[in-house]
């Protein structure tokens, strides 16, 4: 019997490769969200240092330059935790689209590669009733000899 050919194997293959392609790039987009995430960690850390930098410089004399200093960084830092919260809400929001697209091309490869087991396990049942058939009839061949 001819060997087994699965006649969708073409667009199984580009499937497994765009699935590959989506992972690499989620990945990559996880990896991203990850830093801004830590760049946000990093404003508010800096944010509390520059908190605690404030209050005790309140012990002291107050100097107005250094106060409206203080309280400008304070500002700037708030900003930046703002904009980095959005930023990194952005990031997580195309982490969540790039990871449905997986799953999508997901679910789409397995269905493909079900219905490839399939046409193979029938493929299979194929060729064991052509074997059984083959001896069937070598069996009645050599029944027919020994009679005669």
């Amino acid at each position: 019997m001819k060997r087994f050919v699965f006649r969708l194997q073409t667009a199984l293959d580009l499937r497994r490769r765009k699935e590959e392609l989506l992972r690499a790039e989620l990945a990559r987009l996880q990896e991203r969200a990850r830093l801004e995430k830590e760049r946000l960690d990093n404003l508010y850390i800096a944010q509390a240092d520059a908190m605690e930098r404030a209050a005790q410089a309140r012990v002291g004399p107050i100097v107005a330059e250094q106060a409206f200093a203080r309280a400008r960084h304070l500002m700037d830092l708030e900003d930046g935790i703002e904009t980095q919260t959005r930023l990194v809400e952005l990031t997580q929001s195309e982490v969540d689209r790039k990871m449905a697209e997986v799953v999508h091309a997901t679910q789409e490869t397995r269905a493909l590669e079900k219905l490839r087991e399939r046409h193979l396990e029938d493929h299979r049942k194929l060729e064991l009733q052509e074997e059984q058939k083959f001896l069937d009839e070598l069996a009645s061949i050599k029944a027919a000899r020994s009679m005669r």
